[in-house]
């Protein structure tokens, strides 16, 4: 009838289908969330809601500003909010403050003073303003978010001598050492961490290979692993805003986050899959797996380890 072809028109209904769904799925966001806390009243759980309060409320924030862009249209291009800072500049006075802050580690072992996370302040200050400068360079801004998020780590499992973590590390670090010892895998009947053996094998690989103990290879070289999935989000949130800002936004707001920098202090088997997910989530949303058949290959593998 207006001479489009049946292609065309399961394309416009697939357009249709998904400005459909795209509209729905926040709304249906914001109403679980009302209902959760609906229900936690009724039922006299105020403990649970209060709780809820600081994943909630975010929630409903951001689905309302996503609807707000798609009732707008609004277009996700650059803003530039302090256009006379001259990035050059910004990254000198990164500099400095990061030389401080291993300074100030380097006078005060084994603690970390208030001025160490002043100094933290200013660098995490520093890449915000780089973030809405007007000659944004995203790559240089992952590499000094890489490093902040390595300092802060690094500052609590290299400073304290006797710190061996929160969670499930001395049974890693146990395992890792037979592991070096006997040149095997672990037994089923040992552990339930048997299941994933690539994890003590790549410690207790970087202990022979460097020279060092079980404990300091544990926290050497897992922290640098969970620390590159900053740039795979990067590339994750890029795709999916087409906004080099919001992304870079995302990504120093994800690694100031108290549960991520926990997790780079205490980084187990658990952890190490939440790396492999987010390299999964990049692989399967930003790649053409018809054209790139070595990204296929990866995550073919990946999905095999795992």
């Amino acid at each position: 009838m207006f001479g489009l072809s049946k292609e065309a028109g399961h394309g416009l209904d697939n357009d249709r289908l998904m400005r459909l769904i795209s509209f729905l799925f926040p709304l249906a966001i914001i109403f679980a969330v009302i209902f959760a806390f609906l229900w936690m009243f009724a039922t006299g759980k105020f403990g649970y809601a209060l709780r809820g309060l600081f994943t909630g409320i975010p929630a409903i924030l951001s689905c309302l500003f996503i609807l707000f862009i798609y009732k707008k249209n609004v277009s996700l291009h650059d803003i530039d909010i302090f256009p006379s800072l001259s990035t050059k500049s910004l990254t000198y006075l990164f500099g400095i403050f990061y030389i401080g802050s291993l300074v100030v580690l380097l006078l005060s072992p084994g603690s970390r003073p208030l001025y160490y996370f002043l100094f933290i302040l200013g660098l995490y200050l520093s890449v915000f303003f780089q973030i809405f400068s007007k000659d944004v360079n995203p790559s240089l801004i992952l590499a000094e978010s890489i490093l902040i998020a390595g300092n802060l780590i690094f500052s609590v499992t290299l400073n304290y001598d006797f710190y061996v973590g929160t969670t499930d590390i001395l049974p890693h670090i146990f395992i890792s050492e037979v592991t070096a010892l006997t040149g095997k895998i672990i037994p089923t009947s040992l552990s339930d961490y048997a299941y994933f053996p690539l994890y003590h094998v790549f410690i207790a690989e970087a202990s022979e290979i460097l020279n060092i103990s079980i404990k300091n290879s544990l926290f050497l070289v897992t922290a640098p692993v969970y620390i590159i999935t900053i740039i795979f989000l990067y590339y994750l949130f890029n795709y999916i805003t087409n906004n080099r800002q919001i992304s870079l936004l995302s990504c120093v707001l994800f690694s100031v986050s108290s549960t991520v920098l926990y997790y780079g202090a205490n980084v187990i088997t658990r952890t190490m899959a939440f790396i492999m997910f987010i390299v999964l989530l990049y692989l399967i949303y930003s790649v053409n797996f018809k054209r790139d058949k070595l990204s296929l290959k990866t995550l073919s593998v990946i999905v095999a380890v795992f």
